[in-house]
């Protein structure tokens, strides 16, 4: 169990492949946000200003994470669907983890780890020390 300590936590790595999947998401998000006011789907005065989805996403992905950790939390003490809250953040980036796998597979500088599926349903991938 010791392996699986913060302490061996490539620190490094794991920021880089995380804000990878967040940027990657953030661009798709907002292709499809477009896709949706181009076509009339999503009514919204911000719409010229819809690829400011690809900053704010990896920001705002930063306060998520802990936000679902605390709901995490507070379902195993009992509270009722607060645990909902922590399939948001994965739901968030999936949709990049195909695009992330296959930058695995072709430049492995970029995703520097040993495998990478092509749907990681986890909130945070943590990448360890060998």
């Amino acid at each position: 169990m010791a392996a699986y300590s913060f302490k061996n936590i490539q620190w490094d790595t794991t920021i880089k492949v995380n804000l990878l999947r967040v940027v990657i998401a953030g661009i798709l998000w907002s292709l499809l946000s477009y896709i949706f006011y181009a076509f009339g789907a999503m009514r919204t005065p911000f719409g010229p200003h819809l690829w400011l989805i690809i900053f704010i996403w990896p920001i705002g992905y930063v306060f998520i994470i802990p936000t679902a950790i605390v709901a995490g939390w507070l379902h195993k003490l009992g509270v009722p669907l607060v645990g909902l809250f922590t399939f948001v953040p994965p739901i968030m980036v999936i949709p990049a983890d195909p695009i992330v796998s296959y930058l695995h597979a072709t430049r492995r500088d970029l995703v520097p780890i040993e495998r990478y599926r092509i749907i990681e349903p986890a909130l945070w991938i943590l990448i360890y020390k060998e």
